[in-house]
């Protein structure tokens, strides 16, 4: 039933990876690649965005300012369409015969929920408060002073940081195909954990759990006075939590 879960979960990233408005073909370094998108758009509610990228790296930061700020480098070729419909904005790199690696800069309002897609590369979130939904194939997640009110992150080959606080009602949902997940939290902070490692070890640190439930590949419990229910899995890798 696992093993069928995981071929189920590496499945839909093929399909998701496959589709055409984020499929980019090729691999060419854009280290040095000029800028190829920037829009600045103006929000007056809380924004919801959506970024779309085969390959490449995505950085999404939270600032101050009322405005949504995207900036994107890539090659010549790279074709990004952009939609704007209320307070959902939408970006997305366009399929075509030959293209490299685009890498996206975003600054948001706190309060922002995203929506991060890619096949390749790494996705970093700093101080975003909103939902945050990010689908990757390989690469590394990491998010880091975050104070998201409820968080899904899902890769299929990489590692998953998360160094915030569990300030919203949840859930925050971290799975892995292959890799560690990662988390770190104040000693303070109520949670409910359910925790699985198919094959690797799960270490809990100085946390304590009270209701707990342990096998050779699970623990579930409850920290403090409970809360927002804190998900971890990862089927070829290990869990780790630490205590900040």
């Amino acid at each position: 039933m696992i093993k069928a879960r995981a071929d189920r979960f590496a499945l839909l990233w093929v399909l998701i990876a496959a589709a055409p408005a984020v499929l980019l073909i090729g691999a060419s370094d854009a280290a040095d690649a000029p800028e190829r998108f920037f829009r600045n758009y103006a929000v007056r509610r809380a924004p919801h965005l959506s970024i779309g990228s085969a390959y490449g790296d995505i950085t999404v930061t939270a600032w101050t300012r009322k405005e949504v700020s995207v900036r994107a480098a890539g090659p010549p070729s790279v074709l990004i369409h952009d939609s704007v419909i209320g307070n959902v904005i939408t970006v997305f790199v366009m399929r075509a015969p030959r293209m490299g690696k685009v890498d996206f800069d975003v600054a948001v309002p706190p309060d922002t929920s995203l929506h991060l897609k890619n096949r390749k590369g790494n996705v970093n979130v700093s101080g975003v408060a909103g939902h945050i939904e990010v689908d990757s194939g390989d690469g590394e997640i990491r998010f880091s002073h975050a104070p998201s009110s409820s968080i899904e992150a899902r890769v299929v080959s990489g590692d998953i940081f998360f160094d915030g606080d569990l300030t919203g009602d949840g859930p925050y949902t971290f799975q892995s195909v292959k890799g560690d997940v990662d988390i770190t939290l104040p000693a303070w902070n109520s949670f409910r954990l359910s925790a699985q490692a198919m094959s690797g070890q799960i270490n809990i640190g100085e946390f304590t759990l009270n209701s707990i439930k342990r096998n050779r590949r699970s623990i579930s419990g409850v920290h403090v006075r409970g809360g927002p229910a804190l998900n971890l899995v990862t089927y070829e890798g290990r869990i780790l939590l630490h205590r900040r």
